[in-house]
């Protein structure tokens, strides 16, 4: 049985880095179950822990991201609606000035809503997107999906493998930025490769888009049709350690 233990506290959460090829990790080993990380107060005004990230849409008195745990796992909850923004790291960063990445998320959703239930973009903070990934379907087919772009903005959807309703999911993908192509895998599943990027055109061969005004990378959690529960979130120059991804 999932349990969530909801206590009161402040939020602080950090990147840290665990190898030499990891750029990027989010760590909740300091934060308590109850703290809240991206609030809207009752005057419409939005405090963050962290001024790199945000929340959409912007309602009064709701809260983008709590921190809660799951039998003994903490982990960040986003509100069925809502979508947490998180800018970590820009072109001034040497580690993340890399023309292929891995990202690794840890995800769940504990009951199923309709179609889109959850997803994650990966994309450059002026909106210049790399990959979507959703966790659609109804009760008796969820499925991981992948975004399959003409380079241009226009994606369809791509199924990859089932979740489980209630169980950890675990999602690598590779972005290769001078190919534009995203490759996935779902809890070790046989890779999905070669997916165009949504705007592969704007990409040159870095992390960074051409022209872009901001050089600042993101990735954004959205909780569609349900509850979305995020406990890892990794960034690295090479593959994962088990991961199908090469």
């Amino acid at each position: 049985m999932m349990t969530h233990t909801l206590l009161g506290c402040s939020v602080l959460l950090a990147a840290v880095t665990a190898s030499a090829a990891e750029f990027y990790r989010l760590d909740l080993s300091k934060n308590n179950p109850g703290d809240k990380f991206v609030t809207v107060d009752d005057s419409g005004k939005q405090r963050s822990q962290r001024p790199t990230w945000g929340m959409w849409p912007r309602e009064k008195n709701t809260a983008g991201g709590e921190v809660v745990e799951i039998n003994g796992v903490k982990a960040i909850k986003i509100a069925k609606g809502l979508q947490i923004n998180s800018s970590e790291w820009s072109a001034d960063v040497p580690d993340a000035q890399q023309s292929v990445i891995y990202a690794r998320f840890k995800v769940m959703i504990d009951k199923l809503g309709d179609k889109v239930n959850g997803s994650l973009t990966l994309q450059q903070q002026n909106g210049r997107a790399a990959a979507f990934v959703g966790l659609v379907g109804d009760f008796n087919k969820p499925q991981v999906v992948i975004s399959n772009g003409d380079g241009k903005g226009y994606v369809r959807w791509i199924p990859v493998a089932p979740f489980k309703v209630g169980e950890w999911t675990v999602i690598d993908l590779k972005l290769d930025f001078n190919n534009k192509r995203s490759d996935i895998s779902v809890n070790g599943s046989l890779p999905l490769t070669g997916n165009i990027f949504r705007h592969a055109d704007a990409w040159e061969g870095t992390m960074w888009a051409k022209a872009a005004g901001d050089k600042s990378y993101r990735y954004d959690l959205k909780a569609d049709s349900a509850d979305l529960y995020v406990s890892d979130v990794e960034f690295s120059a090479e593959p994962f350690p088990g991961a199908a991804l090469k």
